[in-house]
This record gives structure tokens, sequence and C-alpha cells, in this order.
């Protein structure tokens, strides 16, 4: 059973590479390149993170502690934010390359230039004025204030099925898929349906 689900999804990934390939090649390019620079600029952070710590290191080196930090990475993404994996693979990168006295500065702000885009983007994430957009009324907190953050949202009126209401994520996916579906239900509904609403 296990086999066929693997087959089976190695299939999909097989179908939609070539579809990638043959279908979008400048969006193949522009990914692969967008790679190919993120990989570098983790690698210069890493360089310019050794250097700050006096610790001498090649680019070279860099991108070799760069390389073992995303496979370690990889291995340990079943852990929650890879806590402690983060850490215990820049130190030993670091030190594979000769650099031990730079491995915990390494790890240090590596966690905490996640800690802060993570608090950037928690900061500007899309509250009511998002679902406002979308067509939806805003969350309600349990006080009944409007508010930012996830709520439920009361979905307007439609034929087919009254009203429905949905945990979702305000300006997420969710609520873009549910408010694209209620505009394609809205135009194919027939012209006494309309009325109704």
């Amino acid at each position: 059973m296990a086999g066929g689900r693997v087959g089976r999804f190695a299939g999909a990934v097989e179908r939609q590479l070539l579809d990638l390939i043959r279908s979008h090649p400048l969006r193949l390019a522009v990914l692969t390149l967008a790679t190919l620079i993120a990989y570098a600029s983790m690698a210069a952070e890493a360089w310019i993170i050794m250097r700050a710590a006096n610790v001498p290191i090649s680019f070279a080196g860099a991108l070799a502690v760069e390389t073992f930090s995303r496979v370690a990475s990889f291995a340990s993404a079943f852990i929650p934010a890879n806590l402690g994996a983060l850490e215990a693979s820049s130190i030993a990168a670091v030190t594979a390359v000769g650099a031990a006295a730079a491995g915990a500065p390494l790890a240090l702000a590596r966690r905490l230039r996640g800690l802060f885009w993570a608090g950037i983007g928690l900061a500007i994430y899309p509250g009511a004025r998002a679902a406002a957009c979308a067509g939806l009324d805003p969350p309600l907190h349990p006080d009944g204030r409007r508010g930012r953050g996830i709520g439920i949202y009361a979905h307007r009126r439609t034929a087919d099925c009254g009203t429905r209401a949905s945990l979702c994520v305000p300006g997420g996916l969710l609520a873009r898929v549910r408010a694209r579906r209620w505009k394609r239900r809205k135009r194919r509904a027939p012209p006494g349906a309309r009325s109704q609403e």
C-alpha cells in the first residue's frame, strides 16, 4: 500500500516537473535563479557572521557550511522549528571546516534572524481589511468586538446552499478560494435565485 502511494506521489511530481519544463521554461529559469541567489545569500550570511566572530574562512568554506546546514535542515524537518537541529548543524558544519569558534555565533544569528522575520510577518499579517476585500465579514471576538486574527466568517447567502460559515485565516488561501467560489456560484445562479439574496 505504501509503495502505491509513493509511486503515485513520484508520478505526480514527475508530471508537474515535466509540465513546468515544457510549458513554462521562463518560470523554471526564474525559479532556478531565485534558488541560486538564496543559496548564495545564505552562504554570504554565514561568511559575514564568521568573519564578524574573527574566524578566518573562505567563501568556499562558507558554501560548505551552508550546504551541510541545508542538508541537516531537510533531514530534521520533522522537528518543530528545527529546535536544536539548526544549532547542532551549524556547530557541526563550522567544526568540519575548522572554524569551531564560529559555531555558536552562527547558530545564534540564524535563530535570531528567523525570529525577526517571523515577528515581521506576524506584525503585517492581514486582518479584517483582507476579509472585507474578499467580501466576508470580519472575525468576531468572543466579546463581540471585530478584530484581527483567525475567526469564523459568515459567507454571503448563496442560492444553492444557504448561509455557510467556516474557520479560515483572513486574507489566506482558504478565504480567497471561498470568495472565488462564491463569486462563481453567483454568476452561474439563475436570475430568479439572485434576487433571493
